[in-house]
């Protein structure tokens, strides 16, 4: 399952680089960031293949390491498609702030108030459950479903797939709560699919729908998509499990879409975190709103805002994501306008530190 903090047979390694300026910056990044990669991608390495996207002063860098899969020789590049799993919260947060700042709802806002009739929301005391308590993972709501395995091991190796949104609001029936909202952090991926489905719901649209008028149109995000057309599909990096063996692609296009379901390229990946940089004017705000740290995460010195994690100490925004055949790192330094994105089709943890040191290097 992805998760928020918690393999890659090539002989050559393959280096893949573009960039909007050409100079000596482009000759240091490229240098910096193969340095730290080359130990991580590769044959009989952490890494089967990823690609690496670097903000640096309004300069883009593009790179791709290691090979797409073992049966081809090229290196992914920019239009690659990756899952990108739960980095797919920040969409939802965003959304939220979004909303927020058009006064279209509050962070106050009661979950149950929101949720269709014939739902039951069960409460531990009077404290009700509120959007922001779920943005943050204070919600009380558990990691998974309440009822997640029961339907999961109908489909072992595409877990998600029976969840619909109709089910993901029924299991809510069978959840009695063991904490009151804000009593503790607790990471749940059944938080954000409700999150995200209820703001939708709130519009008469579905969350594909919202999240394409709100953002990836504005954005200009054209290959991230939850269900992908045939174009993409063709591009679609194959998923490599944790022994490097090929394995099956999860499919969150619906209940659990808000919580991990997007795939996308690292152009459209670095689309966003130009506008995350503050470089989009009409999402400004929202983004503004959205990362500020608001509450504790998990682990000393780590903030959380509606979905953006804040290392205190080292001042960046990151998440991070892992479904069964992939992880994607995301790491954003709004100050000095730094951002990395590092996308993979490998169930390995790897682009965790390596987003941070890419991120260090370029600061010094």
């Amino acid at each position: 399952m992805y998760h928020t903090i918690i393999l890659f047979s090539t002989s050559i390694f393959f280096l893949f680089f573009t960039t909007i300026s050409f100079g000596d910056d482009r000759r240091d990044t490229e240098t910096l960031v193969r340095q730290l990669a080359e130990p991580v991608v590769g044959e009989d390495k952490p890494v089967f293949g990823c690609v690496i996207g670097v903000i640096e002063g309004g300069q883009v860098h593009r790179f791709g390491f290691g090979r797409i899969d073992e049966q081809s020789d090229p290196a992914p590049d920019e239009k690659t498609v990756y899952e990108i799993a739960s980095v797919t919260k920040l969409f939802t947060g965003l959304l939220l702030a979004d909303m927020v700042v058009r006064g279209e709802v509050k962070l106050d806002d009661r979950l149950a108030d929101l949720l269709p009739q014939g739902i039951t929301l069960h409460r531990k005391s009077d404290r009700p459950i509120t959007l922001l308590d779920m943005a943050e993972h204070r919600s009380g709501l558990p990691r998974l479903a309440p009822d997640f395995w029961e339907t999961a091991n109908r489909t072992p190796r595409n877990p998600y797939a029976l969840f619909t949104r109709e089910k993901v609001y029924e299991s809510l029936s069978s959840w009695k709560p063991e904490y009151d909202p804000q009593e503790r952090y607790e990471y749940s991926n059944y938080a954000y699919a409700l999150l995200g489905n209820t703001l939708a719901a709130k519009k008469g649209k579905t969350f594909e729908e919202l999240l394409d008028e709100r953002v990836l149109g504005p954005l200009g995000m054209s290959e991230t998509k939850t269900v992908l057309d045939e174009p993409l599909v063709k591009r679609l990096a194959p998923p490599h499990d944790a022994e490097g063996k090929r394995c099956q692609n999860w499919d969150l296009s619906t209940g659990f879409a808000p919580g991990g379901g997007l795939r996308s390229t690292l152009d459209d990946m670095l689309k966003f975190a130009a506008a995350a940089l503050g470089d989009f004017e009409p999402l400004r705000d929202a983004f503004t709103l959205a990362q500020l740290p608001l509450a504790d995460g998990a682990g000393e010195g780590r903030k959380i805002g509606l979905g953006w994690n804040y290392h205190v100490e080292k001042k960046f925004h990151w998440h991070n994501g892992q479904t069964g055949g992939y992880f994607s790192m995301f790491v954003l330094d709004r100050d000095r306008r730094i951002a990395v994105v590092i996308l993979s089709n490998s169930f390995n943890d790897a682009p965790d530190s390596l987003g941070v040191k890419i991120l260090e290097a370029v600061r010094r």
